[in-house]
């Protein structure tokens, strides 16, 4: 979802109709099949590869098949935002509402989310930075769209909400030695990388603070 905005850039600098096509086909084919009933997602979904039929989804980086992979929801907000942003398509807009109003409730009062949100009682808790800041950045870029002004001040509060936690939690900026913005990053808890600086959560913290003071003009 995240690499779909280069396919809409791609479409508008050159006005080639597969660019979009092939964007909008995915985004769909992405509501349909990792974004569950209840608005949770999948990591991934198996598809046939003779036929495209969908078969199951799964996780590679999450708790559990079944189970709320953080990180995940997180790309899918932002992704869905940008399908938005780029082309004003209602449908991408509910989608993004749907998940973002998910991830808040199973946030909750949270600082950082945790790196899963369906984690038996058997499993270490560990919080991911990253799921926090590619959401917050999501959440402004929602905020920024043609949405009523109520919403808008949701999303934004929510994504305050997170940059907040962020910085109490896992600020690096005034750290010697740190080679990241943000420590507690889970970058693939089931192989044991559990907490840790991330370089591509530091990015969308980045972008989440320049998004809540009123940027938006990024690479495309």
């Amino acid at each position: 979802m995240q690499n779909l905005a280069l396919l809409y850039w791609a479409h508008r600098e050159t006005a080639i109709e597969d660019y979009r096509d092939v964007a909008q086909i995915h985004a769909a084919t992405a509501a349909a099949c990792l974004v569950r009933d209840d608005d949770t997602s999948f990591h991934t979904f198996v598809f046939d590869p003779s036929t495209g039929e969908p078969i199951r989804g799964e996780t590679h980086q999450g708790y559990a098949d079944s189970s709320c992979w953080a990180r995940g929801q997180a790309w899918l907000m932002h992704g869905f935002a940008q399908c938005y942003a780029a082309t004003k398509d209602p449908a991408h807009l509910e989608v993004a509402r749907r998940l973002s109003a998910k991830a808040e409730a199973l946030v909750g009062s949270a600082a950082v989310p945790v790196w899963d949100f369906n984690l038996p009682d058997t499993e270490t808790p560990y919080i991911d930075s990253s799921a926090g800041a590619v959401m917050a950045a999501g959440l402004y870029l929602l905020a920024d769209q043609d949405i009523p002004t109520k919403e808008a001040a949701r999303w934004r509060a929510f994504g305050d909400r997170l940059i907040a936690g962020l910085l109490s939690t896992c600020d690096l900026t005034k750290t010697a030695g740190a080679q990241g913005f943000l420590a507690h990053g889970a970058a693939h808890v089931p192989a044991g990388r559990c907490d840790t600086m991330l370089p591509y959560g530091d990015y969308y913290f980045m972008e989440a603070l320049m998004r809540s003071e009123g940027h938006n003009r990024f690479f495309w």
